[in-house]
């Protein structure tokens, strides 16, 4: 499961002006999110290069994200989201 750069593109250009601020909400987007435990669960959806990529073009300053990450939670440290975006 991944956040693409098309997705997220397609969904920035749906939200009229310009805004500095992003939160990124995963489905499903239930109540068992609340308390959910993402260790030794199915992996949690991450953020591609490339969408890390469009959230810097589009000048995105302030982001929140709905999983423990951006990157996968086992990607040998690369932390490739994280690095992009900071």
């Amino acid at each position: 499961p991944v956040v693409s750069a098309r997705r997220l593109y397609e969904a920035l250009a749906r939200v009229p002006g310009h805004s500095s601020a992003l939160v990124v909400r995963t489905l499903p987007n239930d109540t068992a999110k609340l308390s959910r435990r993402y260790e030794g669960a199915a992996p949690a959806p991450y953020l591609t290069r490339e969408a890390a990529e469009v959230i810097v073009a589009a000048g995105v300053r302030h982001l929140v994200v709905d999983v423990p990450s951006l990157d996968r939670a086992h990607d040998g440290g690369r932390l490739v989201a994280h690095r992009v975006y900071w």
